[in-house]
């Protein structure tokens, strides 16, 4: 799982964790401060156990 500002820098990454783990998402912050309000990319790239692979692509807003 990758999160991406709108200038492509990349936010929050984090990967090989567990599928509906509540800690394993992006909590909104960047460097331990809320990050700012606006759009963010994401990309989520998953394997299933036969090794099929599907990936995920969206925004997501930071509203406060």
């Amino acid at each position: 799982m990758r999160i991406y500002d709108r200038w492509g820098g990349l936010v929050f990454e984090n990967t090989h964790f567990q599928m509906n783990s509540p800690t394993a998402g992006w909590n909104g912050s960047w460097k331990d401060k809320a990050s700012a309000y606006g759009t963010y990319v994401y990309a989520i790239e998953t394997v299933c156990e036969d090794g099929t692979t599907f990936v995920f692509r969206g925004t997501v807003t930071v509203i406060r």
